[in-house]
């Protein structure tokens, strides 16, 4: 099934539209039927009248206004993303406390899945409300995947100190802190790098002194020890992998893994992670092993004959890993989902709050990217041919997000957004505020100077807070 609007057709479909045309075409050039289309124009998902005519005017150019004011609407102005953030958290606990609504009956949305990090997780945190937040991870960051990539890094630097050290602290390695430390220091008290990597180092830990005493010679041993343990696997998978099968390659780097002990390291890490409450973080180890593996296991199948040099493996290996995204699951039934719109798939929510609704951000302003102007691509598109979205049609994707947002709850809709940045910049509503009003023309706006002292109360870590600063002023 494609959303789209067969009575009061427009731009804000324009993707849905595209999308039937080349369906279409596929259909005609392989000679198959098209059967009749059939319109669902029943609104069963809204249990609210107040919210139905949102979904039939929102972004159309002919709109019918509607003079009731509606009850379970909410426009919010908040001062920032800080107060933004304890609206949307206060506003959550009343539903919870006072409507008997569930978790699992509320979504956070926002334009960009990292608009709101540090902030949106932090206050709920504060108000004990369970959520889970949906967004992506960078995969490069992570302890595995940075191991990986270091080891391809020291080769293609001819070991150089910092690519070095970059392995040694990727967080895998069964190294104490003091045994990196002093490694460290003694890498550039004596300036090592490239192939000295690869000899025993002499030199005294303490630098120019006339003697060796016992304690000198028991701290270079321990240096030592860890320079074989952390150089010899990458100096033979090397020597192994020189003009060799990429399937050779994939065998060495598993065995440079196994010679590291990786596998009992992350057993070993998601064990004290799972001890300390960290249960997320010791599930994500455990994906991230499966998913290194699933990626060799491609390399190994499908480069298996071809000639590749160890850059040009490595080079492959992270285009692969640029293309793998970690995915979650909610641990909990009962959770707030918080999300970026573009990421979101939601059902059955019956309350949802629309954050960023500023000027530029939701619906963001359009950059378009390609060396085609506008007029070029709409020639190629005539030809079949498919292009990056001009300027006009990204403007029509934002419209359709912020009309996909504010068409998702089945009860309640709130929407917010903040009249300065965190540096006092002054910020102004966007269109989704624009278009709600000129549906509603007797809406009301609420904001932070509406607030009570029991509107900071909804929480025992809100109202320690509130309370705290009220005994210092």
């Amino acid at each position: 099934s494609l959303t789209t609007d067969c009575q009061n057709n427009n731009e804000l479909f324009f993707t849905t539209e595209r999308t039937i045309r080349q369906l279409k075409r596929i259909a005609k050039n392989n000679n198959v039927k098209i059967a009749s289309i059939k319109q669902l124009t029943d609104d069963v998902r809204f249990k609210n009248k107040d919210l139905i005519p949102i979904l039939h005017n929102v972004y159309r150019v002919e709109k019918e206004p509607v003079e009731s004011q509606p009850k379970d609407i909410l426009l919010y102005e908040c001062t920032n993303k800080y107060t933004e953030s304890d609206f949307v958290a206060r506003s959550i606990k009343q539903l919870i406390i006072e409507e008997g609504y569930t978790y699992d009956d509320i979504a956070v949305v926002f334009r960009d899945e990292n608009s709101y990090d540090g902030v949106i997780d932090t206050t709920l945190k504060k108000y004990d409300i369970p959520f889970f937040m949906n967004k992506k991870e960078d995969i490069f960051s992570k302890h595995l995947i940075k191991l990986v990539n270091s080891v391809f890094d020291v080769i293609n630097s001819s070991y150089n100190r910092e690519k070095v050290l970059n392995v040694l602290k990727c967080g895998l390695l069964s190294f104490t802190q003091e045994e990196i430390s002093n490694f460290e220091n003694y890498l550039l008290m004596w300036d090592i790098k490239g192939s000295r990597f690869t000899k025993p180092f002499t030199d005294n830990p303490r630098g120019f002194v006339s003697e060796f005493s016992k304690g000198d010679q028991k701290l270079l041993d321990q240096i030592n020890r860890v320079r074989e343990t952390l150089i010899t696997p990458i100096v033979k998978f090397r020597e192994f992998s020189k003009e060799q099968d990429p399937s050779v390659i994939t065998k060495n780097l598993y065995n440079l893994l196994i010679a590291y002990k990786i596998p009992e390291n992350i057993v070993s890490m998601c064990q004290t992670l799972t001890n300390s409450g960290e249960d997320d973080f010791s599930d994500e180890q455990r994906r991230l092993w499966d998913i290194l593996m699933n990626v060799l296991d491609k390399m190994y199948s499908i480069l298996e004959g071809q000639k590749l040099s160890l850059k040009e493996y490595g080079e492959l290996l992270s285009l692969q890993f640029n293309y793998t995204e970690i995915g979650y699951i909610p641990r909990s039934i009962d959770q707030v989902v918080v999300s970026g719109i573009e990421r979101v798939r939601l059902t059955q929510k019956k309350a949802i709050f629309v954050m960023g609704c500023n000027e530029g951000i939701f619906p963001k302003s359009p950059s378009p990217s390609g060396v085609f102007t506008d007029s070029e691509r709409k020639l190629l598109i005539e030809q079949g041919l498919e292009v990056n979205d001009s300027t006009f049609e990204l403007n029509f994707k934002e419209m359709y997000l912020a009309y996909y947002a504010l068409t998702l709850p089945s009860e309640k809709l709130y929407i917010s957004y903040s009249n300065s940045t965190l540096k006092g910049e002054s910020m102004s509503p966007s269109s989704i505020l624009r278009e709600v009003t000129s549906i509603y023309p007797n809406i009301s706006f609420s904001d932070d100077s509406a607030l009570s002292t029991s509107d900071k109360l909804w929480s025992e870590n809100s109202a320690f807070e509130y309370t705290a600063k009220s005994i210092r002023n």
